[in-house]
């Protein structure tokens, strides 16, 4: 799933994870914030990552990242203004 995200995530943004936004487990995520509780963690800090987010948020974005998410039993919520964590649907 990590994969599925970030190709996800670089189309829409034309950067990469690891360079201009940090994609991480959740066991990676914990290590590099102490606010990563999901089974992944974002962080967007002066990524483009933060204007679909915050700026203005973009609407078409976002609905197709939760779109996404849902597809794959997923679902996502927003930490700080920097960051967001993803988690499994619970059966």
């Amino acid at each position: 799933m990590k994969t599925k995200i970030k190709k996800f995530l670089e189309k829409w943004t034309g950067e990469k994870a690891g360079v201009d936004f940090q994609l991480l487990s959740g066991k990676e995520g914990k290590q590099f914030s102490e606010y990563s509780c999901g089974e992944y963690y974002i962080g967007f800090d002066g990524s483009v990552l933060y204007d679909l987010f915050q700026g203005y948020p973009n609407w078409g974005f976002l609905n197709a990242f939760n779109n996404f998410l849902k597809e794959n039993g997923y679902w996502c919520e927003q930490g700080h203004a920097w960051n967001c964590n993803i988690y499994k649907e619970e059966k």
